[in-house]
């Protein structure tokens, strides 16, 4: 009979992207083991060697490219609706405000130029339906939200029920939350429902302060993942269950400083300029702080592409002249050298490709640090079906399929469930150990739960496997998520 333990020992072999300039090397891999309720994991990962493993379906190739804002520009706010990359806002040298909406359209590779109603840093920005709100950090009194129409192209005004700079934002549905950093940091958040147009309120538990109540706080950083808005601030994580409108608030063991979002599957990912990772994952409803020495360097940018999570720039000893590149299913953390240094600018995606926009640079001629306009636009040729998992080898399993692209999936679409000695990495050892088709297209920008029924095989050999969650349309098996620890099978 097979028993199966859970077995925190990783064993992790290296899979290789591949570029078209630059080369990458093995780093460093955090892990992040759960814990239930507000008992927050704070562990240092393990080291992971290099090896030469490799596997096409779970690599990805990135090219580059450079692009120019309106104008050099700091700590600008960026948001994706559709084919569109909206990059807003931000300061000059003499840190004057500007009004700029900088538009890129991956779609056409054209960009454009609108303006907001009053110049903006530090705003939240979201998308929702057809709409692009950015909301806050006005020289206005901050209360001001500029909206616009991609449908109409048109602008419109709305305003916020307190003050925000440098707050930030949940879309959850049809509906979009603001919460976090108003001057004298209440409960506030502030509610723009798309469906009716109107703008309503409701209050936190906490205060969006850190846990001793302080309002001069570092940043903050909200995400929409499933139902859930998520807010993190300082040393307090808030989450709005909008099914149930019940709040549940964590203490984090180490206070978030400006902490950056990432969404990936089921997880929503908070990283900080003290290499401090929060993890939120949907499915489990599990909150976990992890911490990795690569992001410890403050003014980094943050974009996601399918399972790939690219870290640009930053001020630690080399001042960003690097993108780390993170492999969400397969823990493996690769780095690729670029020809300048940045800080502070934003990162933002739009289908198969990440803008890293604006900041500050080195000018090599005055050997002074300058504010720049430049875009990296970096294209990454990978799936944007991305995942996430829970549940146990020889059991029934929840799988979630997210189709991040443009196209719908196919109905009769597999997802299938692999046991494998790496992590998110199917190979000839791996072992099938059960399937379950799409009885639906998945449409694009949609996900889809499926559970899926687990054996483990007679002439299955004993020993350590993850468990991967991949995704076959019949010409290309994509891995989707895996588990981050390994399961003992015995005999």
């Amino acid at each position: 009979m097979k028993t199966i333990h859970i077995n925190f020992c990783v064993e992790q072999l290296e899979n290789r992207l591949l570029l078209s300039q630059g080369a990458f090397s093995a780093n460093e891999r955090a892990g992040s083991p759960s814990l239930q309720s507000a008992r927050i994991a704070d562990k240092k990962g393990p080291r992971v060697s290099a090896s030469d493993s490799t596997l096409s379906q779970t690599s990805g190739s990135l090219t580059f490219g450079m692009g120019n804002l309106a104008n050099t520009r700091l700590a600008p706010v960026a948001v994706t609706l559709g084919t569109k990359a909206f990059i807003a806002g931000g300061t000059d040298d003499a840190f004057n405000r500007y009004d700029t909406v900088d538009i890129y359209d991956a779609a056409l590779q054209t960009w454009s130029v609108k303006h907001l109603s009053v110049p903006r840093y530090g705003a939240a920005a979201a998308a929702v339906g057809t709409k692009v709100l950015f909301a806050g950090g006005g020289v206005d009194d901050g209360r001001s939200v500029d909206v616009y129409n991609s449908t109409t192209e048109s602008w419109s005004l709305a305003n916020l029920s307190v003050p925000r700079y440098g707050g930030s934002a949940a879309t959850i549905g049809q509906k979009v939350y603001f919460a976090g950093l108003e001057r004298n940091a209440t409960r506030i958040v502030d509610i723009y429902d798309d469906a009716t147009g109107r703008w309503t309120t409701m209050k936190a538990p906490r205060r969006f302060a850190d846990s001793a109540g302080h309002s001069n706080i570092t940043g903050s950083a909200g995400a929409g993942i499933g139902g859930i808005a998520i807010f993190v601030t300082a040393d307090i994580v808030q989450a709005f269950n909008s099914t149930t409108s019940r709040w549940q608030v964590f203490k984090l063991r180490h206070s978030m400083l400006y902490p950056k979002v990432s969404s990936i599957g089921s997880k929503a990912i908070f990283s900080d300029n003290n290499g401090s990772v929060v993890t939120y994952d949907d499915l489990t409803g599990k909150i976990t702080q992890n911490h990795t020495a690569i992001l410890s360097r403050s003014g980094y940018a943050v974009g996601t592409v399918g399972n790939y999570t690219l870290y640009r720039g930053g001020e630690g000893a080399d001042f960003g002249n690097v993108i780390n590149v993170y492999n969400n299913v397969t823990g493996i953390w690769e780095v690729a050298s670029l020809s300048n240094t940045r800080a502070e600018a934003v990162g933002i995606a739009v289908g198969n490709t990440v803008l890293f926009a604006g900041g500050i640079t080195n000018d090599p001629i005055s050997e002074s640090r300058v504010h720049t306009s430049t875009v990296d636009i970096v294209h990454i040729d990978t799936s944007l079906l991305t995942g996430g998992l829970t549940g146990r080898p020889g059991h029934t399993v929840t799988v979630q399929v997210f189709n991040t692209g443009d196209a719908p999936l196919a109905t009769g679409t597999v997802v299938k469930l692999y046991a494998t000695r790496a992590r998110g990495i199917i190979d000839g050892s791996s072992i099938l150990l059960g399937s379950k088709p799409t009885t639906s297209p998945l449409a694009a920008n949609d996900n889809r739960t499926l559970r899926v029924s687990t054996k483990i095989p007679g002439t299955m050999v004993g020993g350590s496997y993850y468990l991967v969650a991949a995704v076959d349309d019949g010409k290309t098996v994509t891995p989707i998520a895996s588990s981050e620890t390994s399961y003992k099978i015995t005999t």
